[in-house]
């Protein structure tokens, strides 16, 4: 059997919920699968149907302005043919938006404020057609029942709630509407301190005949409460009040009188404009940041939902995978190959988390730094991933901070030792150095030394021989002798 839903469309929509008490009719109100994918997909959902009913609500309050304007001075039936015509082709479209709604929702149709309005005005609107077409030729149409036409610029606010371009001003319509309760009170409490600063005024400068001697507008802006009252209203507004009414009081009045009423004035402008009047935006504007709040919130746990049920999708993935290779968990190898199939890398890319991404995020989802990973782990990683940090997870991150300063400061102090042992390597080779270098200015005086001894050995090898090339040529006598002599020798040995 299928799976029940027991959440209506607009809740899953983001439709704010008021925290009242179900009927037993409410709780039961159950739908089955197929029917929730049967009305989200019907044509009365899709933007192609609401977007052009809204520009027809908007043309329709247009059209009504125009007939007002250019339609007065037509008598009769025949006069405003082509008006009715035009009331005509807008009522048949708002029926039939009407039938395509209800054959949608069916009987949850009126269970929604913003239908009941819809509907009550397309049967006004049937109603104001009726009027018309049996109504005596000549007889013109009720003027009251007919302004009632231009409450369809209302329904835009309906229409527009199911598009998500126009999330925002519905947000703003609506805020605007939950505030109605608060607006009356405020206009209570104004209409009471406006009464209240009439009567003073009143009092101090409408009965004083001087002024009236004066001024001849005092009449018609002291003159009574209710005068008073509309006085106090264009003060409050800013409408001219100063060269209207507060001028003309300080001078035509007495100074006592005068300076009453500039403080009455004074403090009408500090209570009600800038006091009341500003309250009542500021709550008006609180209620709006609460439904946003509340829309954020709801489209949120939509989305949350959306995700557990994607993460339990690639849960199930995971364990078939495992259970393929006779396994429970699954290696880096194939992790990477299961998160770049098709499936799985459509889901993750759901969850806004690429394959390359993931494949980094391996080894922080390895909790028991066993080289392998559960479907469990992988889940609460993801989670860990795209949820916020909760406070388990700060203390991680702290004490894993401290634990990496603590590695860092012993590095720090390793270097240091190391740069020490660098310093005593880099003096010690400076020595040697110094050492080098003084054995090779040894060797290089030992060298011109060899040199000179050479030079010197070579100029005794030549006076040698110019020795002996002398003496053989002073005495050659000695030197046969000499060398008969020495081949004797040889030949002796």
């Amino acid at each position: 059997m299928a799976s029940l839903l027991p959440e209506s469309m607009g809740s899953l929509l983001g439709r704010r919920k008021k925290h009242v008490r179900k009927t037993m009719f409410q709780l039961f109100n159950a739908e089955f699968r197929e029917h929730y994918i049967w009305r989200r997909d019907h044509f009365a959902s899709s933007s192609y149907f609401n977007v052009p009913i809204v520009f027809m609500i908007m043309i329709n309050s247009v059209m009504i302005g125009v007939e007002i304007d250019y339609a007065r001075d037509a008598h009769g039936f025949m006069e405003k043919l082509p008006w009715f015509v035009t009331e005509c082709i807008f009522c048949l479209v708002f029926v039939t938006e009407l039938v395509l709604r209800l054959h949608q929702q069916g009987y949850d149709y009126f269970t929604d404020v913003w239908n009941m309005f819809d509907y009550s005005l397309v049967i006004m609107s049937i109603n104001d057609v009726n009027m018309k077409l049996s109504a005596p030729p000549d007889a013109n149409s009720s003027v009251g029942w007919s302004c009632l036409r231009i409450l369809r610029i209302l329904r835009v606010a309906s229409a527009i709630k199911s598009l998500k371009a126009f999330n925002q001003l519905f947000l703003l319509i609506q805020g605007t509407l939950d505030s109605l309760r608060t607006v009356f009170w405020v206009a209570c409490c104004v209409t009471v301190l406006v009464y209240c600063y009439a009567v003073a005024l009143t009092t101090i400068v409408g009965q004083d005949y001087a002024i009236r001697d004066k001024w001849y507008l005092a009449d018609a802006y002291v003159g009574s409460v209710p005068k008073s009252m509309l006085t106090v209203l264009q003060v409050l507004t800013f409408d001219n009040w100063t060269s209207d009414i507060a001028r003309p009081l300080m001078e035509y009045a007495k100074e006592d009188v005068s300076l009453l009423a500039t403080c009455i004035i004074v403090l009408c402008i500090i209570m009600l404009s800038f006091g009341t009047l500003n309250i009542l935006v500021g709550v008006m504007v609180e209620r709006i940041g609460h439904l946003a709040k509340e829309h954020q919130e709801s489209t949120s746990a939509v989305m949350e939902k959306t995700e557990d049920v994607l993460l339990a999708s690639i849960q199930e993935d995971f364990r078939k995978c495992a259970q393929k290779q006779g396994k429970t968990e699954i290696d880096l190898r194939d992790f990477k190959k299961l998160i770049r199939t098709q499936s799985v890398s459509h889901k993750l890319k759901l969850l806004s988390i690429n394959s390359a991404e993931a494949e980094s995020l391996f080894e922080l989802m390895d909790a028991d730094q066993s080289g392998t990973l559960s479907p469990d782990e992988f889940t609460s990683g993801v989670k860990r991933v795209k949820g916020p940090a909760r406070g388990t997870d700060l203390v991680k991150l702290i004490s894993f901070s401290q634990r990496s300063c603590i590695r860092a400061a012993l590095f720090v102090d390793r270097l240091r030792v190391l740069n020490d042992k660098v310093d005593e390597i880099q003096s010690r080779l400076n020595q040697v150095g110094y050492m080098l270098t003084l054995e090779l200015q040894d060797r290089r005086r030992q060298e011109d030394r060899c040199d000179e001894t050479w030079k010197t050995a070579a100029k005794k090898q030549m006076m040698s021989c110019w020795l002996d090339n002398h003496r053989a040529q002073e005495f050659p006598a000695l030197v046969a002798s000499t060398v008969d002599d020495l081949l004797h020798s040889l030949k002796k040995e």
